[in-house]
């Protein structure tokens, strides 16, 4: 992709995040988000692979693979940090 998506807003409760994002310009054809306990993932994802919901990836868990600009994500462990990653 050229772009990416930007402007993250996240709502957060005890246990399930819940977010939405503006789409990339131009606009991809799908977003991939990814949860993980660290502020970084050890891989990237790569263009024209096909990831699914649960898949790991880089040391974080893929959430969503969708058109959509919104996800959200339960089944969190209360009081523990979360980095949300969002790639086109």
């Amino acid at each position: 992709p050229t772009a990416q998506a930007t402007a993250l807003n996240l709502n957060p409760s005890p246990t399930s995040i819940s977010g939405f994002y503006s789409a990339a310009v131009p606009a991809a054809d799908q977003y991939l988000v990814i949860r993980s306990t660290s502020p970084t993932l050890s891989a990237q994802p790569v263009d024209g692979t096909n990831y699914t919901a649960g898949q790991s990836l880089g040391g974080g868990t893929v959430v969503q693979v969708s058109s959509s600009t919104s996800f959200f994500i339960s089944g969190l462990t209360p009081a523990t940090a979360y980095t949300i990653f969002v790639y086109a």
